[in-house]
């Protein structure tokens, strides 16, 4: 069941009483799936495809085709790897300008344990 559910808080924190902050239920898998989209392919030593291609997105204009391949990407590393959590939908943005940087956004809708809900990630 999702309630027995533990973990470490991500981004890593200071907890009331521990270090690192814990969570625990869907926070759990919230954070799960957050730190599965930060890796990236062959960094993780004994698990080299577990991770995403997103970042080689960050370079390439945001045309509809690309967009709709980060969003299969993000699709794909969830449904692989975080069987709890059902993608609604991603919505992948470009933002930024020439001088301060360019980023991608990803909106992602999700059900967990039947709770609608959603998450914001840039890269």
């Amino acid at each position: 069941a999702v309630s027995a559910i533990r973990g470490i808080s991500f981004p890593f924190q200071k907890g009331e009483l521990s270090v690192p902050a814990q969570n625990a239920r869907l926070t759990t898998v919230v954070d799960a799936v957050k730190s599965l989209l930060l890796i990236g392919v062959y960094e993780v030593p004994l698990a080299p495809m577990l991770g995403t291609a997103i970042y080689s997105y960050i370079f390439e204009n945001m045309t509809p085709l690309t967009m709709a391949r980060v969003a299969s990407e993000v699709r794909r590393i969830i449904t692989e790897n975080e069987p709890r959590m059902r993608v609604i939908s991603v919505v992948p943005s470009q933002q930024g300008n020439d001088v301060g940087g360019y980023r991608i956004v990803l909106q992602i809708q999700y059900e967990l344990n039947g709770v609608s809900d959603s998450m914001e990630i840039v890269l």
